[in-house]
């Protein structure tokens, strides 16, 4: 229920995007987000995006047989 400004929301992805090239994350490397639809989501495709890599979005609800064939895929 909170609120977030497109400021804090853009901080917030540059702080991950920083994180994530530090743990080595590269240009076009994968990143799965699992999650349900929440600011944290939105903060993780904009800070992957930044970071240069390309995420998959995968909703918070897939079973695990489902999840484990996508992500070997």
């Amino acid at each position: 229920k909170q609120r977030f400004t497109y400021n804090e929301i853009d901080k917030q992805s540059d702080l991950l995007a920083s994180g994530l090239i530090n743990l080595g994350v590269q240009r076009h490397d994968r990143i799965i987000i699992f999650s349900d639809n929440s600011v944290e989501t939105v903060i993780g495709i904009y800070g992957i995006l930044k970071a240069g890599a390309t995420f998959v979005l995968l909703n918070g609800s897939l079973k695990s047989h489902k999840l484990q064939y996508i992500i070997k895929v």
